[in-house]
């Protein structure tokens, strides 16, 4: 029997996202934002045997509700002055671009071995920001959680499945 060629599939989703916060560190502070998630997947069947699948999407991650928290999280002095470290209400989510393509050679009944390709690229990942010169929070130096630039991963793997007994 000769397999069907291909199965595309995909969808979208948008996300509207409105947020806001009222604390003692930074005050009131809101502020929305919409985001277009979509998604594209891709599978066929070369051989009786062969799958190959390609896959394209958009994600995000939103940052924890305690890092949006508008509140100082601890003040410390040290031999070369005080600093203070506070949460950022104005984090936006991490957004991911990812392609993945995969190839699954199924050589008899449960085993298989699967060779893929995954790369995402990566914007908004938080971290802890370093004090910058005059950024200051009542004479301390000022340290938050902050959007980071954009990264990227790669990762390529080989994957083998083999089950005698099925």
């Amino acid at each position: 029997a000769t397999p069907p060629p291909g199965r595309p599939a995909g969808g979208k989703w948008i996300s509207n996202t409105g947020q806001g916060r009222n604390g003692p560190s930074y005050g009131t502070a809101s502020h929305t934002y919409s985001n277009l998630l979509p998604d594209v997947n891709l599978k066929i069947n070369a051989t009786d045997d062969v799958v190959i699948r390609f896959a394209a999407s958009k994600s995000l991650t939103r940052p924890e509700l305690s890092y949006l928290a508008p509140i100082t999280l601890g003040i410390g002095f040290g031999l070369t002055g005080g600093s203070i470290t506070q949460n950022n209400p104005n984090l936006r989510p991490m957004e991911s671009t990812n392609l993945d393509a995969a190839a699954d050679w199924y050589y008899g009944k449960g085993n298989a071995v699967t060779f893929d390709m995954i790369w995402k690229n990566l914007d908004g990942f938080l971290t802890q920001a370093v004090p910058q010169t005059g950024t200051t929070v009542q004479g301390l130096n000022n340290t938050d959680v902050s959007n980071g630039a954009t990264t990227t991963v790669n990762l390529t793997h080989i994957t083998n499945t083999h089950l005698p007994h099925l």
